[in-house]
């Protein structure tokens, strides 16, 4: 059984060439994907941009400036490891001005919050799954709420540094509450409502034509509607 890595949207570069990467685990370890895979980058309605082929799980692709900012489309891989077929593999992929898949959050910086968060999972240096999985509900978020992957890139990642770091709080107290740990619960509970509230009032700017420059105000983001938060919630 082979597990890969799709926590986010693909993120392209129109008119650029962009390297697009594959993890690839089995039984929790990493593994090494085949070379002479191939790789294709699609439209949203089907039209081939780009294809190439993969070493190792990578591949350089030169996206083409046609490609609307804003608009999404798809990747499709079809790789192996040790000559097994674990293809093809599809995932969204938006084409953006600037990269999405850095969270703006740091380990130092969450592990600064509280005392005990410098004690980590077993076998790990870090937060840094809590992290990937913080950011990734923020960005799968603002796919179905925002302008990304309609007709828009988001200008700056400042204005999503809280709702970031409150998700990924709460995804490393989620954590610490799972071993009976009712302080812990209380607090990823708080973080929680905090995330949420972040959220609601998320206002974002815009760049419509892929210069680099905002060309909207700052919008709202999130749905009028607000989630109720309470202990019976299962976040994730």
């Amino acid at each position: 059984m082979y597990n890969v890595g799709l926590f986010a949207p693909a993120f392209v570069f129109p008119g650029t060439t962009t390297t697009r990467s594959l993890s690839v685990e089995s039984n929790g370890a990493a593994v090494t994907v085949d070379n002479g895979g191939t790789y294709k980058l699609y439209a949203a309605d089907g039209t081939l941009l780009a294809s190439a082929t993969t070493s190792s799980g990578s591949v350089s692709v030169a996206v083409p400036a046609s490609m609307a900012v804003g608009s999404r489309g798809y990747e499709v891989w079809d790789v192996s490891v040790s000559s097994t077929a674990i293809g093809p593999i599809r995932q969204s992929a938006l084409a953006l001005t600037a990269t999405l898949a850095n969270p703006p959050v740091t380990n130092a910086w969450v592990r600064a919050r509280h005392a005990g968060w410098d004690v980590y999972p077993t076998d790990e240096t870090s937060w840094q799954a809590q992290i990937n999985d913080g950011w990734g509900r923020v960005l799968r978020r603002l796919i179905s709420d925002s302008r990304i992957a309609e007709d828009a890139d988001i200008h700056t990642l400042t204005e999503l540094v809280d709702v970031a770091l409150y998700s990924v709080c709460e995804r490393i107290a989620d954590f610490n509450a799972t071993f009976a740990n009712d302080a812990a619960r209380d607090l990823q509970l708080s973080y929680l409502r905090q995330y949420e509230d972040a959220y609601r009032v998320l206002k974002l700017r815009y760049d419509t034509d892929g210069d680099g420059v905002a060309e909207t105000p700052r919008t709202q983001v999130a749905p009028s509607r607000r989630a109720k938060i309470g202990k019976s919630v299962l976040s994730g």
